[in-house]
């Protein structure tokens, strides 16, 4: 889960970096597209293969080693090496399988080894169940917080949905500009939006009919939100936001994507469009969309609202629509690829003790613990002394 949490926050504010870098270079639709990666990211609970090209490479080492001097381990009896008694049957004759009298055998907890030598305590070793473990109330802490979340986002959509079944009347419009969809008038509506997960319609109040280019205009509007699925996309970022309830780079992420969907339909409506065309669409959709209107982030429809400076700006990227430049097409592309295999690929493993080794250590004792089922690996190497701490002739410090 943790590797997930990094991945995919690594991956949103990429996104987010590019939309603010790439805006007015790339086509608004590719945009909106790459939004698709942080979707797919955040339905995969685990990483694929592994590769060198994960950031989680670049997280530190996670395995705990401690420093010692080799005679501190007198007095205390180590698991035995792998190559001599695991083969032979034989204990090594070395002072690291010694046992002197009164000593305790190292147990091992998180690849540290534990060779202090002192008893557990007594109240927890006969009654383990009275120890409290935090880590184990989180799950129970996310399941709660999803529920509630995903409790208020269904009752918002649930509530949506049933003022609209009560309030519609069909519309008798021609198949040719509706795309075959039904459309439905809501005297109450805020704004024309498409609803409907399994069975869409179109919804439009009474301002989207008081002209015909208006209603051109709209209609267009939400076929092409249909076209592209955006009621699909709005579901699953619902459940998103359930599941991830607790980040607030999801949250983030489901307004800017949010935003990025409108953006992505006006410019595939104003395609074919000459300009002075475009600035009537553009005036049109700032007349009908009201002052953020409370509640929208949380339907999947695809309702409009907006604050004064994000209608302005939306009127300027439909006015001022440009040819994407090739050159940031490739960026993008390119960079879409390495985002891919950043963080969609786990950290390469440590599949053996030895690969803990850093620069200027060397093997000295590896020691195998458990039995066939289970075989862990315990690993003792000579290691440079800390910086500040002179050692005397004869002695050196070892890493387990």
């Amino acid at each position: 889960m943790i590797e997930l949490l990094i991945t995919s926050s690594l991956l949103i504010l990429a996104v987010l970096a590019a939309r603010g870098l790439l805006a007015g270079r790339i086509s608004r639709r590719m945009q909106y597209a790459l939004w698709g990666l942080v979707l797919l990211r955040l339905l995969l609970p685990v990483s694929l293969p592994q590769s060198r090209a994960s950031v989680l490479n670049a997280l530190p080492d996670t395995a705990q080693v401690s420093l010692a001097r080799p005679e501190e381990f007198s007095g205390e009896m180590l698991p035995v090496p792998v190559d001599t008694e695991a083969q032979t049957g034989t204990a090594p004759e070395t002072d690291l399988a010694q046992t002197a009298t009164g000593g305790t055998q190292a147990g091992i907890s998180g690849g540290v080894a534990d060779t202090s030598g002192s008893e557990p305590h007594p109240a927890s070793a006969q009654h383990p169940e009275n120890s409290f473990n935090s880590a184990a109330l989180l799950p129970l802490v996310w399941a709660a917080g999803a529920v509630l979340t995903g409790g208020a986002l269904l009752w918002a959509n649930l509530r949506f949905a049933l003022r609209l079944r009560r309030e519609r009347c069909q519309l008798d419009l021609a198949p040719e500009l509706t795309g075959g969809l039904p459309v439905y008038l809501c005297h109450d509506l805020a704004s024309p939006c498409l609803h409907g997960l399994l069975h869409p319609a179109i919804y439009l109040n009474p301002a989207a009919l008081e002209s015909r280019e208006r209603l051109d205009f709209v209609l267009a509007h939400e076929k092409t939100h249909y076209r592209h699925k955006d009621h699909l996309w709005g579901a699953l970022r619902c459940v998103l936001l359930a599941a991830y309830w607790f980040d607030p780079l999801v949250w983030w992420a489901g307004t800017a994507s949010k935003r990025d969907c409108e953006l992505a339909c006006d410019e595939a409506v104003t395609a074919a469009m000459e300009e002075a065309r475009r600035r009537d669409y553009g005036r049109c959709l700032v007349e009908l969309i009201p002052r953020r209107v409370p509640g929208t982030a949380l339907l999947a429809a695809t309702s409009m609202s907006g604050s004064a400076g994000a209608m302005q700006r939306r009127l300027k990227a439909i006015v001022t629509a440009k040819k994407p430049r090739r050159a940031a097409i490739a960026l993008t592309l390119a960079g879409a690829v390495l985002l891919t295999a950043c963080t969609f690929t786990g950290a390469k493993g440590i599949t053996s003790a030895r690969d803990y080794l850093a620069e200027g250590e060397t093997e000295w004792k590896l020691c195998a613990l458990g039995d066939e089922s289970r075989m862990q690996e315990l690993l003792v190497a000579r290691a440079p002394a800390p910086e500040g701490e002179p050692l005397a002739q004869g002695e050196e410090y070892v890493k387990v």
